[in-house]
């Protein structure tokens, strides 16, 4: 299935800041305590550019320990004659149809629009009428607000138009960059009932009731035909785990890990880390999502069966150390979510919260992770552009941070 293409040709390439914090560039030289660490980094030596690492140490030989560019450069950039999103982030877009449902004709006529617009390859949204108020505004509103496109019809009655339609009709307005698609029965005439009188979009008028989806199918089909409407975006942002995780990168200098060996305990810095990450993607074709924000919601130790009290800290953008980012329309950023420096060092692993942000040791006793143990993790972003996206965890953490494993346990 094509997805949205690329807004440019060619391949983008992202140029990382070499200040001292880039992940895997930076530091092999930082003198370190200690016969085991010595040892590991002379295991370690760089090429002649000074980015490429040697393909293994003595300590971890199952480990390649690499820079991330290479991962960067698939994560942020692509070619412009391939889809830019997996359909697993490319949702089909979703059509409100708003139609009178008052006999069985116009019900039929509803389901026969639902099925053209399926058959089209978007998400047809049609709702039976709620009758209690909470449900109109919960179900009905909600849903029109979270649709991208908004789909209209004005039976003929002759007692007068569906107040529900027209209601329905008032709630898409309140959005502005909403895209319509409105059809009338010749039968009104000139009178435009409510609303309508003001709509500045074109209104398509029908004759037959019976040719109205047939109506609808070319409508949509010219619409898709001129690229003004597309069936793979949505006005949100969307959640997966990377699988696999990234190359093993080097800990930001600063950043002090517990060695324990059978000779020697201490710390140590900018040691081989396992960065686990979520690839947060802006599905919207032409917003950007501004001061992008991630949390831990919910941190769950499945094994002893209790919740952790969550201190509420940032999560970490990969490749910066601020606390938001901007995500341009159909991009993506990476989120780290678990870091786990491999072995030697202390077997335990942390939930990725920004440590350029805070000042308190505490943080590392409430994020730790725990060999042979099993934690529901629920992480959430917000923006200010769209509304939260949230992703719901499982953390699978077996005898050391190489046997650890992340997925997803959304429906």
């Amino acid at each position: 299935m094509r997805g949205t293409r690329a807004a440019h040709a060619g391949t983008r390439v992202v140029e990382r800041a070499r200040d001292g914090r880039d992940r895997g560039l930076d530091g092999l030289g930082h003198r370190q305590e200690g016969a085991v660490v010595d040892a590991a980094l002379r295991a370690v030596r760089h090429s002649s550019s000074g980015q490429t690492l040697a393909p293994r140490t003595k300590l971890n030989p199952q480990v390649r320990p690499t820079t991330s560019a290479d991962h960067w450069a698939t994560v942020l950039s692509w070619d412009c004659d391939a889809p830019c999103m997996s359909t697993e982030l490319s949702p089909k877009a979703r059509i409100f149809i708003s139609c009178g449902q008052k006999d069985s004709d116009e019900v039929q006529t509803a389901n026969e629009i639902s099925d053209v617009v399926d058959d089209l390859g978007f998400e047809p949204i049609l709702l039976l009428r709620e009758n209690s108020f909470r449900g109109i505004l919960e179900n009905v509103f909600g849903a029109i607000q979270s649709a991208e496109y908004y789909l209209f019809v004005d039976f003929w009655r002759p007692d007068g138009p569906s107040v529900f339609s027209h209601q329905e009709l008032a709630v898409a307005a309140l959005t502005p960059d909403r895209q319509w698609a409105l059809f009338q029965d010749t039968r009104w005439g000139e009178n435009r009932p409510g609303l309508l009188q003001a709509v500045p979009s074109r209104i398509e008028t029908f004759d037959d009731v019976r040719s109205l989806s047939s109506r609808v199918r070319a409508f949509l089909q010219e619409k898709l035909k001129r690229r003004e409407w597309s069936t793979r975006w949505r006005r949100e942002l969307r959640l997966r785990v990377v699988d696999p995780p990234p190359p093993n990168a080097y800990a930001p200098i600063g950043t002090k890990l517990l060695v324990r060996t059978d000779s020697y305990t201490g710390y140590a810095e900018n040691w081989l880390t396992r960065y686990h990450q979520l690839e947060v993607r802006n599905l919207d074709r032409s917003k950007v999502a501004h001061n992008c924000v991630a949390f831990v919601e919910k941190l769950r130790d499945l094994t002893e069966d209790k919740d952790r009290p969550i201190a509420l800290a940032n999560l970490k953008w990969a490749g910066v150390t601020s606390p938001t980012v901007h995500i341009p329309p159909d991009h993506s950023w990476p989120l780290d979510i678990v870091r786990a420096p491999l072995p030697p060092v202390s077997l335990g692993a942390l939930v990725a919260f920004n440590q350029f942000l805070t000042d308190w040791s505490g943080y590392n006793s409430t994020y730790a992770l725990q060999p042979n143990h099993q934690y529901e993790l629920q992480v959430v972003v917000y923006s200010d552009t769209f509304g939260p996206a949230r992703i719901k965890l499982e953390v699978r953490f077996g005898n050391d941070s190489t046997a650890l494993d992340i997925r997803s346990t959304d429906d």
